[in-house]
């Protein structure tokens, strides 16, 4: 780890895409303002961890919840295996790719949706066996949930006209009235492309845990 001693107005170049400047130092707090380009995605370390935490405790959980596969598509193209229902078959048209993974699960790339019971999906990975997330349409949650997505994300090239879903991460409690949902880090699927990402909002007025029920 480097370790550098900064004053006010002083700052740090990293490479050629990212300036930050200590704006004030005031007590045991210090205003960063930071420059870069809107290729990085910038967020308050302690926002993230927890973002990543409950994605882990969302996957953990989710184990335990029903088998329930009622309704699966016919179409066999793909084959993969599912810790939970065996070996599954998908159209290739039906596979979402995350360029990126998911927060705090980088190496998971390809997933698909599968129904379970209304309103709840499965987001199953593909390429772990293991990985499944039980998740809602961003739609369901109205008015309690809404959100202003940028036209311009080069991450799924997303451009002004694209039609985008939005997918809520569930995290189903052993006492499932406690169960809750992620609305502050909603996923974002370009209905063109079926490139996703799971974004992280900026704001106090979103829950990482809102009560579901």
């Amino acid at each position: 780890m480097l370790v550098l001693t900064r004053k006010t107005g002083q700052g740090i170049n990293i490479s050629n895409e990212i300036v930050i400047t200590i704006k004030e130092i005031k007590g045991n707090q210090v205003r960063l303002g930071i420059e870069a380009s809107s290729n990085f995605k910038i967020y308050r370390s302690e926002i993230y961890e927890q973002i990543k935490a409950e994605n882990t405790q969302a996957l953990n959980l989710s184990q335990e919840t029903p088998k329930n596969l009622s309704n699966f598509a016919n179409t066999q193209k793909i084959k993969f295996n599912s810790s939970r229902f065996g070996e599954l078959e998908i159209n290739p048209s039906a596979v979402i790719e995350f360029p990126f993974g998911l927060v705090g699960i980088p190496d998971a790339h390809q997933f698909v949706m599968l129904e379970y019971s209304s309103p709840f999906s499965w987001l199953h990975s593909i390429d772990h066996p293991d990985i499944a997330f039980v998740v809602i349409n961003g739609a369901e949650l109205e008015p309690q949930f809404d959100v202003q997505v940028l036209t311009a994300d080069k991450d799924i090239d997303l451009r002004p006209n694209d039609e985008i879903a939005l997918i809520n991460v569930v995290t189903v409690r052993p006492n499932i009235q406690a169960s809750t949902v992620n609305v502050k880090a909603p996923i974002v699927v370009n209905m063109r492309n079926k490139k996703a990402k799971q974004i992280i909002i900026d704001s106090t007025d979103l829950s990482i845990n809102l009560p579901l029920f």
